[in-house]
């Protein structure tokens, strides 16, 4: 029973480690485009995300799909909205590898808050791994962290609980489609249009923010929530947020790369360890299937 199940959930998991994959270039295209006001840069990826959903309904003829409880449009909508442009603000007002690893203190959430869910599990080794989880953004903090920079510091952090509300949210209603994410994606375009010029004074982009804005909207979040989608609901969640511990390393040397962030001791320290962490898990259960 345990072998069939982890045939089941194998592919879904790998689904969403390639969309972790993908996420972990989005900080270093979000600093690219911190120019651009976060509801019109939340505007156009949203609006990226409803075009893919809509072609893909359209040609699998998915509309039946769309019939979902109002609660699932209400409390996706919200939180997916909440996460995407609390992200993009964050680069505006924090270093940014200080905002990535900040917003993914939700995978260590996940793991903690999804053993409350029907048909999930926690134990002292997942607790361990939060643990050591949260000492690596006390050593960030110890290091690189300022009061200057605490707008940034609560968007990511906010962004990240959004985020974790919309995983737990479509985790417990594993019923519903990805095809909804569109509807998501549409709402969220919808308001985030009327923020933008409401509040903010439009930026026409450069011939290079086009080029990064059309990666973000198109391939980071258009192709690769749909990824996630459908390994958060019949994959392993929490071998997938234990294997999104390593997805802000990957992201912090892409910014290192690229100039946009240096690997210091504090950083170095916190990314392994967030390694080190996500190991723990990994290597007990590795050991119980020795000893049965």
């Amino acid at each position: 029973m345990l072998s069939n199940l982890r045939r089941s959930t194998f592919l879904p998991t790998l689904c969403s480690c390639l969309a972790l994959l993908l996420w972990s270039s989005s900080a270093y295209l979000s600093v690219a485009l911190k120019k651009i006001p976060p509801f019109q840069l939340t505007a156009f990826t949203m609006t990226s995300l409803f075009v893919i959903k809509v072609v893909q309904i359209v040609i699998f003829n998915k509309w039946s799909c769309l019939k979902q409880p109002w609660y699932i449009y209400v409390g996706g909508s919200l939180f997916f909205t909440g996460f995407n442009f609390l992200y993009y603000l964050a680069f505006k007002f924090a270093p940014a590898a200080e905002v990535d690893i900040i917003n993914y203190l939700w995978p260590i959430m996940i793991i903690i808050l999804s053993g409350a869910l029907p048909d999930e599990s926690f134990s002292g080794v997942h607790l361990l791994s939060a643990a050591i989880g949260f000492l690596s953004i006390w050593v960030l903090f110890q290091g690189e962290c300022s009061w200057r920079y605490i707008w940034g510091y609560i968007a990511a952090f906010s962004g990240a609980l959004c985020w974790v509300a919309y995983n737990l949210l479509h985790r417990h209603y594993s019923d519903s489609s990805s095809a909804v994410i569109g509807i998501y994606g549409g709402v969220s375009a919808i308001f985030c249009s009327f923020l933008h010029f409401a509040t903010e004074t439009t930026v026409a982009p450069t011939t290079s923010q086009w080029v990064h804005m059309l990666l973000l909207g198109f391939i980071i979040v258009g192709f690769s929530y749909s990824l996630w989608d459908f390994g958060l609901k019949r994959g392993s969640i929490q071998t997938l947020s234990i294997c999104s511990y390593f997805t802000p390393i990957v992201s912090i040397l892409i910014l290192v790369i690229t100039g946009e962030a240096s690997l210091t001791p504090s950083i170095t320290i916190s990314a392994l360890l967030v390694v080190f962490a996500s190991s723990i898990p990994f290597i007990f259960s590795q050991k119980s299937e020795l000893r049965v």
